[in-house]
């Protein structure tokens, strides 16, 4: 089958607040999540976790870190978190990095990551 968009494209954009390590914020709406990390600075916390990726294979999100000062850190549910040039499994969590020196940011600032039915593979916007 083809899907044929013939203009402009828009995805659900969601904000999310970070929570702490025993109740990490879950990624489950949206397309495009804008992460803050250290929730407005109530109960600072910057953990969040994706779904079991084996439960939303083609799951598609687009993370971004808000803040300039905080780092975003990325669990799992379920599978593992692979770059896509890697055929290795990171840690966990996934470190997505924010912008403390105002250069545009890290690479991390902004990933997309995609379900492969087993596990979760991001890749970058930002390539410093």
């Amino acid at each position: 089958s083809t899907l044929d968009i013939n203009g402009n494209l828009s995805v659900k954009v969601v904000n999310l607040n970070g929570g702490d390590f025993t109740n990490k914020t879950p990624i489950d709406d949206g397309t495009y999540v804008n992460l803050n990390p250290n929730n407005g600075g109530v109960n600072p916390g910057g953990d969040f976790i994706l779904p079991d990726a084996n439960a939303f294979p083609g799951r598609i999100y687009i993370l971004r870190n808000r803040t300039d000062y905080d780092t975003a850190y990325i669990y799992t549910a379920g599978g593992d978190i692979f770059t896509g040039d890697s055929r290795t499994a990171i840690t966990q969590p996934y470190h997505m990095e924010s912008d403390n020196d105002a250069n545009g940011g890290s690479p991390s600032k902004t990933i997309m990551v995609i379900s492969d039915g087993d596990n979760w593979t991001f890749g970058f916007f930002n390539r410093n």
